[in-house]
């Protein structure tokens, strides 16, 4: 999955290459050619495969952060201040036995301080760590059992959403002033066969807004109104026959949620709905095609005007093909395409 945010006057872009290595991308605003930078390359210890998975990322007003796990259990965080070159490292948690220990990584910036949250399979533990702005070390705590986490900020609390081990989907929240989350609010009940899986949050300024996925595929929405205690549902897009759908993203654009997903056809999918409103418009952003190209789970992001979007596709063997781009001004209904990265195949 790649990760994608506006910084004010960019459009920046990071994911994984074909080779593991976590890469970055910046497009200024008002151009069109793609600038791009090598964060970090896993080491490798003798004996042991190792890549980088999907990285998550932020902006913090000066500097662009971005965390990412290794497939040895390492989580890594690497800044850049703006208008400098170098990445500067440091590692978060460090897995020292063979398993793979922290997966799944979500990052959020505060306003004064970088926010992680991972899942550590080793123990089953869902984990939060916080560095206060122009401090080095990171502290830890550990939430509960939990994975695929999600994280966001609302000007006041962190705010995270994660899946349990029966399918639930939870939902945690930190008081202004105060260090440790509040025990979980469910957000939606696992049971008869039905499980919640790759949620994704954000805050729109009224309301918190979770969308994610249930075992049969369909796509959902839940929203929290601000000072609220329940939650409001919506079914999105329903899986239909062969169609499911998978690990969504969600963004505000100021007056509507925007959601993207991959259907498993590996067909991109955008979903618009104004504030306060009662159905979901679809629009199809890029088909994959039957003998070739595959999309990947996307990441949306609202920049300057326009709704982003940035995603990878595959070809049918699964190697990287492309890392790719679109956007839609506002008010408009075409998708503009960008490729920022072909990779040949690896035959």
């Amino acid at each position: 999955m790649c990760a994608i945010a506006w910084t004010g006057d960019s459009v920046i872009v990071s994911t994984t290459d074909a080779a593991g290595n976590v890469n970055y991308w910046w497009q200024p605003k008002d151009e069109q050619d793609w600038a791009n930078q090598l964060v970090g390359a896993p080491l490798f210890t003798t004996g042991k495969f190792n890549i980088y998975r999907e990285p998550t990322m932020a902006w913090t007003g000066n500097a662009v952060i971005i965390a990412a796990t290794d497939f040895l259990g390492n989580l890594d965080y690497w800044w850049q201040a703006k208008n400098t070159t170098p990445w500067n490292l440091q590692h978060v948690a460090v897995n020292a036995t063979d398993g793979i220990s922290h997966v799944d990584p979500a990052m959020a910036w505060t306003g004064n301080s970088a926010t992680l949250i991972a899942s550590d399979t080793s123990v089953g533990a869902l984990t939060y760590w916080w560095q206060a702005q122009n401090t080095a070390p990171w502290n830890k705590q550990v939430v509960g059992a939990a994975s695929q986490p999600a994280i966001a900020w609302t000007g006041q609390s962190v705010v995270v959403t994660a899946v349990d081990s029966a399918g639930n989907l939870k939902y945690w929240w930190q008081s202004p002033e105060k260090t440790p989350l509040n025990l979980p609010q469910t957000v939606a009940s696992g049971g008869g066969g039905v499980t919640y899986a790759q949620p994704s949050i954000f805050w729109t300024g009224a309301a918190v807004v979770i969308t994610a996925v249930d075992s049969a595929g369909s796509l959902h929405y839940w929203w929290q109104p601000k000072g609220g205690s329940g939650w409001n549902e919506q079914l999105v897009a329903g899986a239909n026959g062969s169609v499911a759908y998978s690990r969504p993203s969600i963004a505000w654009t100021g007056n509507a949620v925007v959601i993207a997903a991959v259907d498993s056809a590996g067909n991109l999918h955008y979903w618009w709905q104004p504030q306060g409103g009662a159905s979901w418009n679809p629009q199809l952003v890029s088909a994959g095609t039957e003998n070739y190209i595959k999309y990947d789970y996307p990441a949306i992001a609202w920049a300057d005007g326009s709704v982003i979007i940035a995603a990878k596709s595959f070809n049918n063997e699964a190697e990287l093909h492309t890392v790719n781009y679109w956007w839609q001004p506002q008010g408009e209904s075409t998708w503009r395409p960008q490729t920022l990265a072909t990779y040949a195949p690896l035959g």
